[in-house]
């Protein structure tokens, strides 16, 4: 696509941002930004500063930074980070640091290179990706407001962030040039929360029988009922066998990854507690978060109401189980075939489809970028994401990109290709470049022109192939 032009010239915007500058970047409410929180009569304003050409600022739950270059190249490269902990209430005084790039010294590499770098986020944390969307229009509001409006605007963010970015460029390609996901929740809202009540299911049915797994009557009622998890989780990886085949099939349900950043699972040990930290991750999704979206969207948002889960099991997982524990897993079925299922309420379950979700209808360049084994949000995001942009007729303007860890290392954690969005700063700004690239020159990039940008350091594996998410395959 081709790069829209500036409607002003580059010399009026340096003008207007020493103006800008110089008069202390007032306080300004912004179109777009949400209306104040419940029981609030005036919206939160903290009034903007800015500070060696920084600008920074609060206007009701979004909180933006701004940093701009010595000499602007008129790109705009808008972050947004990913989860935080559900804070209870905005009193409590601690909103969530904004950032204007995954690692500072990527924000300052860019910047070094011309591009405008900002970030928006929700301030009160919680799973709030249209939230987040909000704070990056506000952000891009500011911009546009106090400098000049940016000839290309690149949308990027990391795990939930990788969502809102997503959402943020299906809704503006008016503004928004192109968008970057990193170890992003590509799937959507529905399926990430869906997968992780599959694992909190499996592991009460299997494991844990007094896990709670919805009616939650408060925050803190939430994340007592996740409190035992990690401990039983970690007894079944070291205890006996039938534990253990326990928990690897609890872990074969959601394709929860044999290798981690801190377990390269070349022992049957190590794999047990790469499974364990995936399972453990998706029951701590599965409490206070999916607890706060419950109470936000008026109803339980996820299901497994006519899960099959035992056509998720592949011969091999089945041998395996089998030759760890003979005669567990047709126990272990039943006994997943017997429980008691959690449905849905089918209005906030639509809503929160709608809100917190893709169409696959990507209308702008669109690259992402994901290890191979991440424990958070598992690679087959990519699969669902892509499929989607497949139906819609777009795949032209998608590139998906997998790290993939060596098999063996030496280091206290692995240096590429495992865990959730362990990328290096090389990596980062590498995608950041790739894209940058195919914007100017509206080529899509090839393999020569992917690996030059990321290079060889990162552990991208060109020949990945995306294994289906887990629910499909």
């Amino acid at each position: 696509m081709r790069p829209r032009v500036m409607e002003r010239h580059r010399s009026v915007a340096g003008v207007l941002l020493s103006l800008a500058l110089l008069a202390g970047c007032g306080p300004t409410i912004l179109a777009g930004t949400p209306p104040p929180e419940s029981g609030s009569p005036e919206p939160d304003i903290r009034p903007q500063s800015c500070v060696y050409q920084w600008c920074s600022g609060s206007i009701g739950g979004s909180e933006y930074l701004v940093q701009m270059p010595v000499q602007w190249n008129g790109t705009l490269v808008l972050f947004t980070q990913g989860f935080y902990r559900v804070y209870a209430k905005p009193a409590s005084g601690r909103p969530v640091p904004v950032l204007s790039a995954p690692l500072s010294s990527v924000a300052a590499a860019l910047r070094d290179q011309g591009f405008a770098v900002a970030g928006g986020t929700y301030a009160w944390g919680g799973w709030s990706p249209d939230r987040s969307v909000t704070a990056m229009e506000a952000t891009y509001q500011y911009v546009e407001s106090h400098v000049a409006r940016p000839a290309r605007v690149y949308a990027w963010g990391v795990s939930m962030g990788g969502l809102a970015a997503e959402m943020l460029a299906e809704r503006h390609p008016d503004w928004v040039t192109a968008s970057a996901a990193v170890c992003g929740v590509l799937g959507g809202t529905i399926r990430f929360f869906d997968l992780d009540l599959d694992a909190a299911y499996a592991v009460r049915q299997l494991l844990l029988p007094s896990l709670q797994l919805t009616g939650f009557r408060s925050y803190a009622d939430a994340a007592r009922a996740t409190a035992p998890v990690a401990a039983v989780l970690h007894a079944a990886a070291t205890g006996p066998p039938d534990r253990r085949a326990m928990l690897l099939l609890v872990a074969a349900l959601i394709d929860a990854p044999t290798v981690t950043d801190r377990a390269d699972g070349a022992t049957a040990q190590s794999r047990l507690l790469a499974v364990a930290q995936g399972v453990g991750t998706a029951l701590a999704y599965s409490g206070v978060p999916r607890w706060e979206l419950g109470a936000r969207f008026g109803g339980e948002i996820a299901s497994n109401v006519g899960v099959d889960y035992a056509a998720r099991l592949d011969a091999r997982e089945r041998r395996e189980i089998e030759a760890l524990a003979p005669g567990v897993l047709p126990r272990a079925l039943r006994a997943l075939g017997a429980g008691s299922r959690v449905r849905a309420n089918p209005v906030a379950r639509a809503t929160a489809a709608r809100d917190l979700g893709l169409t696959g209808a990507i209308s702008v360049p669109t690259l992402t970028l994901h290890t191979a084994d991440d424990p958070v949000v598992a690679v087959q995001h990519e699969a669902a994401f892509g499929a989607e942009v497949t139906a819609a007729d777009r795949g032209d303007l998608l590139v998906q990109l997998v790290t993939r860890p060596p098999a063996v290392w030496t280091t206290p954690r692995a240096p590429y290709g495992a865990g959730h969005c362990r990328f290096s700063h090389e990596d980062y700004l590498g995608l950041i470049t790739l894209l940058d690239g195919w914007v100017r020159s509206g080529v899509r990039p090839g393999s020569a022109a992917i690996g030059a940008a990321i290079g060889p350091a990162s552990g991208l594996a060109l020949d990945f192939r995306i294994p289906p998410w887990p629910a499909d395959g």
